[in-house]
């Protein structure tokens, strides 16, 4: 009898992880914001085709975003301020040049990857990044930059108070 209740339940009920990696996605449907997804907490679209993850500011729970290896600009204005239970933001090898500055208001975020095709000029300014991003207070333990073309970063005296910064690439 339990399992006849399990087999009735909507599988989107129970879902906290949605995989859409490899799956050749050009743009990623507004409609996936909606009250079946709401409660994601893991989304996965990298290695698709993607220029623009608009849509994803919806999912309010979501913990972890992986949206590397697509062809995404910028970093969706309204992410920082709507996904504030991110923890790991992963946004591998896009064409994003820069870090917004609201990106800090992220507590929870412990893992940031950030990696370019080290032959293409991208200059990721991380001098735009707000120092309350590398405060004590931060999560951050991992920071991935490798292949970047920095063309400044914070001063000396912001690492140093990144306390749980354990890597950095």
């Amino acid at each position: 009898e339990a399992a006849d209740e399990y087999q009735k339940m909507d599988a989107w009920a129970l879902a906290r992880a949605l995989d859409l990696a490899f799956c050749g996605l050009v743009h990623l449907p507004a409609r996936i914001v909606d009250t079946r997804t709401s409660h994601l907490h893991k989304l996965d679209v990298e290695r698709n085709q993607l220029e623009e993850i608009e849509a994803v500011v919806g999912l309010t729970t979501l913990r972890e975003l992986r949206a590397g290896h697509n062809r995404i600009a910028r970093v969706p204005p309204g992410l920082p301020g709507a996904l504030k239970q991110l923890r790991t933001l992963a946004l591998a090898d896009n064409r994003i040049t820069e870090v917004p500055p609201d990106i800090s208001s992220l507590s929870k975020l412990t893992c940031v990857v950030h990696v370019t095709r080290p032959t293409r000029a991208v200059s990721l300014t991380l001098s735009r990044v707000s120092p309350a991003f590398c405060s004590p207070r931060r999560a951050l333990s991992y920071l991935n930059l490798h292949g970047n073309r920095l063309e400044r970063v914070p001063p000396p005296i912001v690492w140093a108070d990144m306390k749980r910064l354990k890597t950095l690439y």
